[in-house]
């Protein structure tokens, strides 16, 4: 399953492609969010992804935020983080 989210994630860079369009491989549901966090002036952080119906899905360590993409910051409070992303279960290799 986890492959499957990393070729979601892969979709998602596909300017069009939009989320809204990306099917959950644990329930079959249209309702993939992610977003990524990282360090604002070296845009290299992580990337949570999960499904909102079901509270599934993966964190992907060192990514490279693509430029114009909306992100936290390492920096902001952590309330910014938990308040934007949800408890979500963990998928693993």
């Amino acid at each position: 399953m986890f492959q499957d989210w990393l070729t979601i994630y892969k979709k998602t860079r596909d300017s069009t492609i939009l989320k809204s369009d990306c099917i959950c491989p644990e329930c079959g549901a249209n309702s993939i969010d992610l977003q990524f966090v990282g360090d604002i002036r070296e845009r290299i952080g992580y990337l949570d992804m999960w499904c909102t119906t079901c509270l599934r899905g993966v964190h992907i360590s060192r990514v490279l935020i693509p430029e114009g993409e909306p992100m936290i910051s390492f920096d902001d409070p952590i309330s910014t983080m938990t308040d934007r992303i949800p408890d979500f279960k963990q998928i693993t290799p």
